[in-house]
């Protein structure tokens, strides 16, 4: 079952910041809502009301040109 997390988790799978969407066994998904950590994801994400933005991309990095070195 997918969940999406309202606190931090951590543990031997891995660390899952909030906002994160992860998959859990019902028992643990069940436990989580009722504590209040998590909310249940009945539908799919992207009709769960959740808006997308884009991003234009930006300028990329560039190297600095190498300055020429002056001799004594």
């Amino acid at each position: 079952m997918k969940v999406r997390l309202k606190t931090l988790m951590a543990g031997p799978e891995g660390v899952f910041h909030p906002g994160s969407v992860v998959h859990v066994t019902e028992d643990e998904a069940e436990a989580m809502v009722s504590a209040g950590y998590a909310e249940r994801l009945d539908r799919p994400l992207e009709t769960a009301g959740v808006e997308v933005a884009g991003v234009e991309p930006g300028s990329r990095a560039t190297r600095p040109s190498a300055r020429l070195r002056k001799t004594p």
